[in-house]
């Protein structure tokens, strides 16, 4: 380890050994004579060899106080939480999903027949042949055609009325419904003469309609193609 110092002359740095302290060397530069300066003591850290001491024992009481931490057993703990699923979001698109089907979902009603007649009824009405009960003015006919479409007669009309979709049948029996005016009785039976080739969808509409229009009784017939009314 060597001695850093300044020239006292012309302030050079300069260095010496540590065995040649106290001794004169000469100045490189300026040629004086220059005495080595004594090496510097090591300054003090400021930590007593005591109070070291009792710091170290004070740290080694702690660590016998308390156990070791288990780094094997924090692992374990964070796989257990990553392993867990949380239901919530499922439960409430699971609920979300059953509002949507409820909310959306179409309710049909089966249109319902009324009773089968009695003997007596069934004997009375198979005496009386279709033609006059068409032009029965008490008689609304509605004919179902074996395309699916619909043809309305009633006695007061001039001719029948075509309606080839399901609205324009709504319309026409509500129209024959009113009857012809004048203070005269308007209709209130219903008669349907439905093909044999016709869907029962069909049937089961004009039935509905004329529950809703509440004639007093409704008919079914089932007739052929080939039958002209």
């Amino acid at each position: 380890m060597s001695i850093r110092f300044h020239c006292q002359h012309c302030n050079t740095a300069m260095s010496a050994a540590d065995r040649l302290a106290g001794a004169k060397v000469k100045c490189k530069k300026c040629g004086q004579g220059v005495v080595v300066p004594q090496a510097a003591e090591p300054r003090s850290t400021g930590l007593q060899s005591t109070g070291l001491q009792s710091s170290v024992a004070f740290l080694e009481d702690d660590e016998n106080d308390e156990p070791p931490f288990d780094f094997s057993r924090r692992r374990d703990d964070e796989k257990e939480e990553e392993n867990e699923v949380d239901m919530t979001p499922m439960v409430d698109v699971t609920f979300l999903l059953l509002i949507f089907f409820m909310v959306t979902a179409a309710f049909h009603v089966e249109a319902a027949f009324t009773s089968p007649a009695s003997e007596q009824e069934e004997a009375a009405s198979q005496a009386e042949p279709l033609e006059e009960l068409i032009e029965d003015p008490d008689n609304i006919t509605v004919f179902v055609n074996s395309d699916n479409t619909y043809r309305v007669r009633v006695s007061f009309w001039n001719e029948e009325k075509d309606a080839p979709s399901d609205q324009e049948m709504r319309v026409k029996l509500r129209e024959a419904r009113r009857g012809p005016g004048g203070g005269a009785r308007p209709p209130n039976k219903l008669l349907i003469m439905a093909s044999a080739n016709a869907r029962n969808d069909k049937v089961i509409k004009v039935y509905d309609e004329g529950n809703e229009l509440e004639m007093e009784s409704i008919r079914i017939e089932m007739v052929d193609e080939d039958e002209d009314y």
